[in-house]
């Protein structure tokens, strides 16, 4: 992740015109803006309902090969396919609609 930092700040200042003290302040400024985004993001992936997800699909003890093969089953599909329509219908993906629906986005 810092390497994307570290990127996004070398173009952000490449691409400005302005004096070293406002780059800085500029750096700053984004930097407090992806901090509040790591911090909401991190709150959003402690939610219970998401936690409980994560540890249920854990719990399949799936291998390499088995993800991959739904993998090719997700993305080859439409809504109306088993994995998609538990997937889809599951409390982590409802949660995750509900927020993006109240917030726009994740």
């Amino acid at each position: 992740m810092m390497s994307r930092l570290t990127i996004l700040l070398c173009i952000f200042i490449g691409l400005s015109h302005n004096t070293l003290a406002d780059a800085l302040v500029d750096q700053k400024m984004l930097l407090s803006i992806l901090d509040q985004e790591v911090s909401r993001l991190q709150t959003i992936a402690a939610n219970p309902i998401l936690v409980n997800a994560v540890i249920e699909q854990n719990n399949e003890n799936l291998n390499l090969p088995e993800i991959q093969q739904r993998d090719v089953i997700w993305r080859g599909s439409d809504a109306q396919t088993p994995l998609k329509s538990t997937m889809l219908s599951n409390p982590s993906s409802q949660y995750l609609k509900q927020f993006i629906t109240h917030q726009g986005r994740l």
